[in-house]
């Protein structure tokens, strides 16, 4: 499912991203105007991180069409 690849990728990339704004919030310096934008970039990225963890699951137990992997139909 494209989706579930997308989540997945999202998880992977999302922390780092915020590890770099923690970072160059270290490195702004005392700029408050700065400081404060990046704390909010970093809360609006603990969200999305929160949103995805939560999502994930889901994601994996439905295939293509959106049909959950469970239930198994069989025809006989």
């Amino acid at each position: 499912m494209e989706v579930a690849g997308l989540v997945v990728g999202a998880v992977e990339v999302l922390p780092l991203a915020k590890e770099c704004l923690q970072l160059a919030n270290i490195h702004i310096g005392p700029s408050k105007h700065d400081t404060t934008e990046l704390e909010r970039l970093t809360g609006w990225l603990d969200d999305i991180i929160q949103t995805i963890a939560n999502l994930h699951p889901l994601l994996k137990s439905v295939d293509a069409g959106g049909h959950s992997l469970q239930a198994q139909h069989i025809e006989g």
